[in-house]
């Protein structure tokens, strides 16, 4: 029997603020078994936010540092996604006020793919939130 390889998922901005941090308490058990299951992709957006966090300081370390880290440490990629064909699918969403979130969700949901968030809003709207 052949090794079955990962499917990808999304994180969000926190979730991957908290694997840079190794804060793993605050993941969920579904969470945990989620982060282990996939691949995990950030959106250029998220990066984007945690560069804004960084230089608003509420977050200690660039984007391109915790990119790179995670990307080395647990094999995270950042998509390449067209930004207009996320943007399209980004003004369809009304239920927030965030454009981070609203571009993070559009990415996910470009490709129908899980988002891994303990955002409440975001998992009682994207049907493939994970948590």
């Amino acid at each position: 029997m052949g090794r079955r390889e990962k499917s990808v998922a999304y994180i969000d901005t926190h979730v991957a603020i908290w694997l840079y941090d190794a804060l793993l308490g605050k993941f969920s058990v579904g969470a945990r078994v989620a982060v282990n299951r996939h691949n995990l992709m950030i959106s250029p957006i998220c990066k984007l936010e945690i560069q804004y966090l960084h230089e608003i300081g509420r977050f200690r370390f660039d984007a391109g540092e915790v990119c790179s880290e995670l990307a080395e440490s647990i094999g995270l990629m950042v998509s390449d996604n067209g930004l207009a064909d996320v943007v399209e699918m980004a003004s369809a969403i009304v239920w927030t006020r965030d454009p981070f979130d609203r571009l993070i969700v559009a990415e996910a949901s470009i490709y129908d793919t899980p988002l891994i968030t303990a955002d409440r809003l975001i998992r009682n709207n994207y049907p493939h939130a994970v948590w």
